[in-house]
């Protein structure tokens, strides 16, 4: 891509490359799942600069938006001329100065910019469910009027600076982790605000900011833990679990006390949802699994740091060149899981109603039908022979039977409840 777009969607199922600057305009959409890939030079970047374009990040847990470099092979198509050795580069990945237009950045993920995030827009950036690793800048913010910068769930790892302000500005930032990172926060003048329920290893800098039930430390040893692709879990024992406070926003509390990052005794979130699916695919019976595991895990504090989603996105997405990774088919898998629970409820109503709705009484059925007992039973007999076959593989042809008055399908009743499928049809013998 290069040149402009006007009301541009980067697909979910689609791997884009940035070549030279691309002027965004109208309402522009990052839908999870796509890959936009950078070539390493300078003046290559995704710019929305005028008051009437906006940029909406539609990404989720499962399916961030990826932007990245042209040479990482690790998720996305693989570009044309790629290295495969992916490097920081240059480019400067997304610039909004659009003004007034509203700066939320959300379930994405950056890695190997220049800087990855130019805010010059009037309102306040708003990162939530991020990261960003082996970044030169993550973010780089210039307003006036002074727009405070919030960081919610978020995670700088192997980068430059976090945060440049070219002015004094407020930080607020909750529930991040920063680790091998040269500075948290650089500004000419000062900051104000506070970092709470964060945990910041081997990163200088954060002068006057507030640290509220955070964890600071010069190398993140024995903090972090590795468990599938995710190299930023506590570590089991760790005297960090249960550290944080629940003092912070609300919306926010609730996403991460159900995620994995609570790893030791139960990998969390993983086991609720293991849990609701083993107990049954009911969906009643699901929730009441998930509140067992809410009561027994969520009680305590929660702890600092940001919290990977249930099956995470980082630092590796892919399982192979063209796939979004385990995080993708984690996804899908547990959105299949919901579909079979609800497919679950569905057939049991519906089977039921059934149930309901038949006849088992000749003389009843005869009145329904405007036919005469004599009749009905005649064809409920004409069905049971059918059955015939079967004899001597379980099956037996006298079984009692129950009809459908409305289609006339005749099904076994089966002696501990419920109904057999289908052995045919009265309607095929009544006159």
């Amino acid at each position: 891509m290069s040149a402009s777009a006007a009301n541009y969607i980067f697909q979910s199922d689609t791997t884009y490359y940035v070549s030279g600057t691309v002027l965004l305009t109208g309402a522009n959409t990052f839908e999870g799942g796509t890959v936009i890939k950078y070539a390493g030079s300078n003046a290559v970047e995704l710019l929305v600069n005028d008051s009437s374009s906006t940029f909406l990040f539609n990404g989720a847990p499962y399916r961030p938006s990826v932007f990245t470099s042209s040479d990482d092979n690790t998720v996305g198509d693989t570009i044309s001329g790629s290295s495969g050795n992916p490097h920081q580069g240059n480019a400067s990945y997304i610039i909004n100065g659009a003004y007034s237009a509203p700066s939320t950045v959300e379930h994405a993920r950056f890695s190997y910019a220049g800087t990855a995030y130019v805010s010059t827009a009037l309102s306040s950036p708003f990162f939530k469910h991020c990261q960003f690793v082996n970044c030169g800048t993550c973010l780089s913010v210039s307003t006036w009027p002074l727009a405070a910068i919030y960081l919610q769930n978020v995670l700088a790892a192997h980068c430059g600076t976090v945060i440049y302000e070219s002015d004094t500005n407020t930080i607020a930032a909750e529930n991040i982790t920063v680790d091998s990172c040269s500075t948290l926060a650089s500004t000419p003048y000062y900051f104000f605000g506070g970092v709470t329920n964060s945990i910041v290893t081997q990163t200088s800098g954060g002068t006057n900011l507030t640290f509220a039930n955070s964890v600071l430390a010069a190398s993140g040893y024995g903090i972090y833990q590795t468990v599938g692709a995710g190299s930023y879990y506590l570590a089991s024992g760790s005297p960090y679990h249960n550290a944080g406070t629940t003092n912070i926003d609300p919306s926010l509390l609730f996403v991460i006390v159900g995620s994995s990052y609570y790893y030791t005794s139960g990998q969390a979130g993983q086991d609720a949802l293991e849990a609701g699916r083993a107990l049954d695919t009911s969906l009643n019976t699901f929730w009441n699994g998930f509140k067992t595991f809410w009561n027994k895990y969520v009680d305590p504090p929660p702890q600092p740091g940001m919290a990977y989603a249930v099956f995470d996105f980082g630092p590796f997405l892919s399982l192979g060149p063209g796939s979004l990774g385990r995080g993708i088919k984690a996804a899908e898998g547990a959105d299949e899981a919901l579909e079979a629970a609800r497919a679950a409820k569905a057939a049991k109503a519906a089977a039921k109603a059934l149930e309901k709705r038949c006849i088992n009484n000749a003389g009843k059925l005869a009145d329904r039908l405007g036919k005469s007992r004599e009749e009905v039973n005649d064809a409920i007999h004409a069905v049971k022979k059918s059955l015939q076959r079967f004899k001597g593989k379980g099956m037996k042809g006298n079984v009692d039977v129950t009809i459908d008055p409305t289609t006339g399908e005749a099904y076994p009743i089966i002696p501990g409840g419920g109904l057999g499928d289908s052995i045919g049809n009265i309607f095929d013998y009544l006159p």
